[in-house]
């Protein structure tokens, strides 16, 4: 063990133990008291390794194998007995444990992480607003509070929404932790305006307004967009594609990486979008043109300028409503679906779906239209010489 602490929290023991890599805060389930501290600094090692004989062994119901009479252990230099204060410094049980969280989280993906940073951030400012040190003091009114407070930082309802599913992770994590014991993080019902409703609604290109963007888009724009509205891939796989990616001989292109908002790599989105697409004859020749370019990535503009190029581009030929780079992916899949192409080689070599459900949930009203008369080829079927 690095360091031993025991302390009091509403009158019951705790211990919290740290080696080089880890840390365990545990309840000892004793009331606070001389005889009890004595016991708790005598055998800390006996109540890590199993609380219930340790109990049973100060209450006399059982007797452990080593003489509970001397120390079971040498109290080290370390241990000490105080009340945790409800203070803003970075000794608060909140703090303390935003702390240890956001270190087990360092194997996530960096955006991720990032995610996690930003709403630990605004978690503990809030906190401090608030005067709330311990997870006991966060009360539901402290949730509604804290959506309103996420608001009030420009937050769309889906990142409250992912936000408020941190904070429910957290206090899960509390609870694991012995400090609370139950979860009261809760996500209200969230009604979405018309503004907001419309802004969700996918606007996919039909195929003219692709064309007439194509033949006035320019340079690393017009490389792009033929990328995207001709393979499906998000915006992040495609400014991810290095040339190493792309196999003209083959006409196939493996998808192993994204580029972030912020410029980090990241590993594809889910383990279905590892994938190898294929490349439609119709985007060969811009490969071709970038492969024979200098750098290491296909595409070597920012994403911020690729989007502020793409609405002046759309402005220019006055096509509304403006729509974002990534309706370049909702417009190959509504354009293959509608045109008749292979459902299952949309959904899970171009788009990178795990099953067709997920893309019929979202492009079934771009399949072909109804047919009037179906299975025609049974015009001829006759059954009546069956029953002669």
């Amino acid at each position: 063990m690095k360091s031993i602490n025991i302390y009091e929290r509403g009158g019951t023991l705790y211990i919290d133990a740290r080696t080089e890599d880890k840390r365990l805060r545990l309840s000892t389930k004793l009331k606070n008291s001389p005889e009890a501290l004595q016991f708790v600094k005598e055998n800390y090692k006996l109540f890590i390794k199993d609380r219930q004989e340790a109990l049973n062994a100060f209450y006399g119901l059982a007797i452990p194998k080593e003489t509970i009479k001397k120390p079971l252990y040498k109290p080290i230099k370390e241990l000490s007995l105080h009340k945790k204060e409800h203070t803003k410094s970075s000794n608060n049980e909140i703090n303390e444990v935003l702390q240890d969280l956001f270190q087990e989280k360092q194997t996530l993906k960096p955006n991720t992480l990032l995610s996690y940073k930003i709403f630990m951030k605004q978690f503990k400012e809030f906190c401090i607003m608030q005067n709330i040190t311990q997870f006991r003091d966060f009360t539901r009114k402290n949730c509604f509070d804290f959506i309103t407070f996420l608001k009030t930082k420009n937050n769309k309802n889906s990142t409250i929404k992912l936000k408020i599913a941190m904070l429910r992770h957290l206090f899960e994590y509390a609870i694991k932790l012995e400090l609370i014991e139950k979860n009261i993080i809760f996500m209200p019902k969230m009604s979405q305006s018309i503004e907001e409703l419309e802004k969700a609604e996918l606007k996919p290109f039909d195929l003219d307004q692709v064309k007439l963007l194509l033949l006035n888009a320019k340079g690393e724009l017009r490389s792009f967009l033929t990328i995207a509205f001709f393979t499906g891939l998000r915006t992040g796989e495609i400014l991810g594609l290095k040339k190493e990616d792309i196999n003209l001989d083959k006409n196939k292109a493996s998808i192993k990486r994204t580029l972030s908002q912020n410029k980090m790599i990241n590993a594809p989105k889910t383990k279905s979008s590892y994938r190898v697409i294929d490349i439609l004859p119709i985007i060969r020749a811009e490969l071709i043109q970038l492969m024979n370019q200098e750098g290491e990535f296909l595409i070597q503009k920012s994403r911020q300028r690729l989007r502020s190029d793409f609405i002046n581009l759309q402005k220019s030929l006055n096509i509304q409503p403006l729509r974002r780079l990534y309706d370049t992916r909702h417009s190959f899949a509504s354009i293959m679906l509608s045109k008749g192409e292979e459902p299952m080689w949309i959904s899970k070599i171009m788009l990178g779906h795990c099953n067709l459900n997920q893309t019929f949930a979202t492009y079934a009203k771009y399949l072909p239209k109804k047919v009037e008369n179906r299975a025609l080829f049974l015009k001829d079927f006759d059954l009546c010489e069956n029953f002669a």
